[in-house]
């Protein structure tokens, strides 16, 4: 039987419908990341509850905002949880400039209540959209080398470029029904030289499907454009695009 196949252009997301069902692609382009962004950062907050759970970010909670839509709110309350806020959206700007959006949930920075009172006191915060049904690696026993090798490559550039060291199995997983790998928690990236990412090792030294060298190399080409400046400091722009340099040259390595 021939497959058919529906497209939505102008949106969100690309809908594919094929014999084996639907598929989304959440990919997006930087002008539509640019009105979610917007969307994020202006929707009232209708309701908040405290999130319960691990990690590195003591004070977070779970938000619907108007629409609908639930997100997680990592309060900025301090310094150092005031650079792990904005590292996560750093995390975000990286994967949009990278053609990446569909693996990281889209963030923002901006003011949320302190507590469970909208009208109350409010604080600086990352606001990441929510994945649904997400599935934590570690409760399915899902390891980087069962990922499809594609998105393994994908995954693995951005873990270098953010330096990741935190890449442990409560912060990446997979949306039930769906076999691509998806991640969460920047907070504690851009912090190292190097990445100890399973996906980092799992493809280290190997040479770059071209595809995707390709866009590493378009990525340091625009780094005076890039966004990343307004969320981390300098001498960590300098070390993401240094770290790009090495990976355009063809191989996953910057040793």
């Amino acid at each position: 039987m021939a497959r058919a196949i529906w497209k939505r252009t102008g949106s969100l997301s690309l809908f594919q419908r094929s014999d084996a069902g639907y598929r989304v692609d959440y990919r997006v382009d930087e002008g539509t990341a640019t009105r979610l962004e917007e969307y994020l950062r202006e929707a009232a907050v209708l309701h908040v509850r405290p999130l319960e759970g691990g990690g590195g970010h003591s004070d977070k909670a779970a938000l619907i905002l108007e629409g609908a839509v639930g997100v997680v709110a990592k309060r900025a309350d301090g310094e150092p949880m005031q650079v792990q806020a904005r590292r996560e959206v750093a995390a975000w700007v990286l994967a949009v400039e990278l053609g990446m959006s569909h693996l990281v949930p889209a963030t923002v920075l901006r003011w949320v209540p302190v507590g469970d009172d909208i009208a109350g006191e409010q604080v600086e915060a990352s606001v990441q959209v929510l994945w649904p049904r997400f599935s934590p690696a570690l409760v399915g026993s899902v390891q980087a080398t069962d990922c499809d090798e594609s998105i393994s490559w994908s995954i693995a550039v951005f873990d270098l470029l953010i330096a990741n060291t935190d890449r442990n199995g409560g912060n990446w997983g997979t949306i039930e029904g769906r076999p691509r790998a998806v991640f969460i928690d920047h907070g504690h990236a851009f912090a190292a030289a190097d990445s100890n990412s399973p996906f980092v090792e799992r493809h280290r030294n190997a040479d770059l499907p071209t595809a995707l060298c390709d866009r590493v190399k378009r990525f340091h080409a625009a780094a005076s454009t890039s966004r990343l400046k307004d969320f981390v400091d300098e001498p960590v722009c300098a070390g993401v695009q240094e770290r790009a340099a090495k990976i355009a040259r063809g191989k996953l390595d910057i040793r």
